[in-house]
């Protein structure tokens, strides 16, 4: 019985001797560890180049969704545009665009003059189509500098 549990012993040891000796290398471990180190470097400039296009996306349709309100003020009444000159200026503060609120505001103090003046609503329409123009191409300009990050 002695010889039987000290065979069965001897049988246990060189067994776990021989599981140690079938390991990784230094070597295959060190490798493995730098490509998992270079996967998640790549994973992780992935993120941020999703999260930047994401963003460009969102501010677009910022952009495009202001295009689309400037043509409805460049055609509506004087009295419709007083509303939808609230609802622009709603669409531009959140686009963070210093350029685009300074003509924004020129466009509303050019209009403040203009009806102290008592100009008709042609003669507004005709002045301000300059400032109109200009924030649309402002705006068009915008949305294809941000398509061009995407490519």
């Amino acid at each position: 019985m002695k010889k039987l549990l000290a065979l069965m012993a001897l049988l246990l040891v060189v067994s776990l001797l021989g599981g140690c000796a079938a390991g990784v290398s230094q070597e295959d471990y060190d490798k493995a560890k730098a490509d998992l180190a270079a996967a998640q470097s790549e994973r992780d400039a992935a993120k941020a180049e999703l999260a930047t296009l994401k963003a460009g996306v969102a501010k677009a349709a910022g952009y495009a969704d202001l295009l689309a309100l400037l043509g409805a003020v460049a055609t509506a009444s004087e009295e419709e545009q007083m509303a939808l000159g609230m609802e622009l200026m709603s669409k531009i503060q959140p686009l963070n665009d210093a350029e685009l609120s300074a003509m924004f505001n020129e466009m509303a103090q050019k209009g403040q003059e203009m009806m102290a003046q008592g100009l008709s609503e042609e003669e507004m329409m005709m002045q301000m189509m300059d400032i109109y123009m200009q924030m649309f191409a402002h705006a068009a300009g915008k949305i294809a500098e941000l398509t061009k990050l995407a490519e």
